[in-house]
């Protein structure tokens, strides 16, 4: 006989069992028919998704087509219409003959047309091989689709994701029995940013990552991340700073560059120096040196020197006097340079330390 149950407010579910007994299968197993009596048990107490579970696991044992019947049943109380009217159209091509009367045939075909139109269908086209398609937050597949999706009718969430592409994303309203053709371009991601460099002196050369970019002002395009700029010109002292650029974004920087120190006359100051400790060490030891010889020309115990030495004590005290004057002249020099570098270097301003992150890396530069 056939017995009618009312899922919720769906729509009728058609439940086939014998009169006096339940459904037994010749050639069943035994495990089988327990299985599906698991299965009736779960389902009458409505506990569907447990029914499912055991009605599959009972068609796994038994492959007795008029399962299908009982899985469709679970599915559609589970509304899950899809996949229930894949299971119903696996009972109609495989039942065994006879297996319905022309009346519950006609039930179970008024079943699966009402079923029909909770179903929708989406033909998606992608200009994207490759691309994840998701429907209400469930992956359906992958660019390109073989075939037209089906789900159940309503109000969906459809996306689509590829990597280096902004995500495809749109909510619409699915009729049911119908097919809705949804044509996709995805919008490739700019993962490049720009570093824009003014300076205060015209023509100044600009180097990102140690390589020529152009002379400022200039707007450079660059993959995100960190990356190393440079500004230098002539005769100024050279200023750099580490840039981090997000994608699309632009990262502005106005170098103010310093002229070079002139260090002129810390070097004639240093080249005087050097002269003057050289001439004054040679005529200090070319002084030493005729003092010596006087005395080999005079008796030491009496403290007289006969005229031959006269000439070279002489000789000696104008060389030590060259000599005192050399050095003199000399550390003057040392003096005049070490004070003209020092100014010539406070004059500029010192670079700060700058500190930049990169994926995976640190870059840490500046005067210390």
């Amino acid at each position: 006989m056939i017995k009618i149950r009312t899922i919720g407010a769906s729509f009728l579910v058609v439940a086939m069992q014998a009169a006096a007994a339940p459904l037994v299968w010749a050639g069943a197993t035994e495990d089988a028919a327990a299985l599906k009596a698991k299965a009736d048990d779960a389902f009458d107490g409505r506990r569907f998704a447990e029914a499912l579970v055991s009605y599959r696991a009972a068609i796994e044992k038994n492959r007795d087509a008029r399962l299908h019947y009982n899985i469709a049943q679970a599915l559609a109380a589970l509304e899950r219409y899809p996949e229930a009217l894949t299971s119903y159209q696996a009972f109609i091509a495989e039942a065994p003959s006879g297996t319905l009367n022309e009346a519950q045939q006609a039930q179970l075909f008024a079943l699966v047309e009402a079923l029909k139109a909770k179903i929708a269908r989406i033909s998606i086209q992608c200009d994207v091989p490759g691309a994840r398609v998701l429907v209400r937050g469930k992956i359906v597949g992958v660019t390109p689709l073989p075939s037209a999706v089906v789900v159940n009718a309503g109000e969906a969430k459809i996306e689509v994701i590829a990597e280096g592409y902004k995500a495809f994303e749109a909510t619409m309203t699915l009729a049911g029995g119908t097919t809705r053709p949804v044509v996709i371009r995805l919008e490739r991601v700019d993962f490049t940013g720009f570093i824009s460099v003014r300076s205060n002196v015209a023509g100044a050369q600009v180097l990102v990552d140690g390589m020529p970019a152009g002379t400022a002002p200039l707007e450079v395009r660059v993959k995100r991340g960190t990356h190393h700029v440079e500004v230098k010109a002539s005769d100024h002292v050279s200023q750099s700073r580490i840039a981090t650029v997000e994608p699309g974004a632009r990262t502005q920087w106005t170098a103010t560059l310093d002229r070079a120190p002139n260090y002129t006359l810390a070097y004639v100051g240093f080249a005087v120096g050097a002269v003057g400790l050289g001439v004054g060490t040679y005529t200090g030891l070319t002084a030493r040196a005729r003092f010596n010889s006087a005395k080999t020309w005079c008796d030491m115990g009496a403290n007289e020197c006969g005229p031959a030495a006269r000439d070279d004590l002489n000789a000696s005290k104008l060389y030590g006097n060259l000599s005192t004057i050399s050095f003199g002249v000399g550390v003057a020099g040392l003096g005049l340079g070490a004070y003209s570098y020092w100014s010539a270097r406070r004059a500029v301003r010192p670079k700060q330390v700058d500190v930049g992150f990169g994926p995976g890396s640190l870059i840490v530069q500046g005067a210390f």
